[in-house]
C-alpha cells in the first residue's frame, strides 16, 4: 500500500496534461520523451505517470526551456497545423516499429539474434539513408511490406522443404 506522502507528491493531472501537450507541440519522439523522465527522474523511471510533482515541474521547465519560441505565443493556425503534425508525426512512429519488428521476425525466422543498432541498420542501408528517422513513410511502407513477404516465402519454404523431405 502507499504511504499517503507518496500519494500527495504525485504529479498533478494538470501538470500530466501541459507535459503532454508541449511533447505534443515540441513534436518529440517517444524515445526523446523517455530520455527527458528518465534524466529528470535520476533514472527512476521513464514513465510520466510515475512522476512525482517537483519532477512534473522540472520536466515542465525543462520543456519549456526546449520551446524555440517560447518568447513568443503560437497562433490558432499553428497550434491546428502543430496538431496535423502530430498525428503525421505518430503515423511514422507506428510505421518505423512496424517496420523494425518485421526486421526482427524477419532474422528470427533465419535463427539469427540481432539488435536494435543492427536492424536499423539494415533499414538505412535499404532505404539508402544513412539516419534510420529519415527513412520517407513511402520507403517504411516499402519496407514493411518487403520483410512481411519474405517471412511469408520463408515460411511456404519451410513448409515445402518439409514436404519435400516426407515423400
Amino acid at each position: 500500500m502507499k504511504s499517503m506522502e507518496t500519494q500527495e507528491n504525485k504529479r498533478t493531472l494538470s501538470q500530466n496534461a501541459k507535459i503532454h501537450a508541449m511533447f505534443g507541440y515540441l513534436m518529440l519522439h517517444q524515445e526523446d520523451r523517455d530520455q527527458l523522465v528518465y534524466d529528470i527522474t535520476c533514472k527512476r523511471t521513464i514513465h510520466t505517470s510515475e512522476l512525482s510533482y517537483t519532477e512534473a515541474q522540472s520536466l515542465i521547465k525543462t520543456l519549456q526551456d526546449l520551446d524555440p519560441d517560447k518568447e513568443r505565443k503560437p497562433s490558432e493556425s499553428e497550434k491546428t497545423e502543430r496538431s496535423g503534425n502530430s498525428k503525421k508525426i505518430e503515423e511514422l512512429d507506428k510505421k518505423r516499429k512496424g517496420l523494425i519488428r518485421s526486421i526482427f521476425e524477419w532474422f528470427k525466422l533465419q535463427g539469427k539474434v540481432v539488435d536494435m543498432d543492427y536492424v536499423k541498420g539494415v533499414a538505412c542501408r535499404a532505404a539508402g539513408v544513412d539516419d534510420f528517422n529519415k527513412i520517407s513513410e513511402g520507403s517504411l511502407t516499402r519496407l514493411y511490406a518487403e520483410f512481411c513477404r519474405k517471412q511469408r516465402a520463408r515460411e511456404v519454404m519451410k513448409n515445402d522443404d518439409w514436404d519435400l523431405c516426407q515423400n
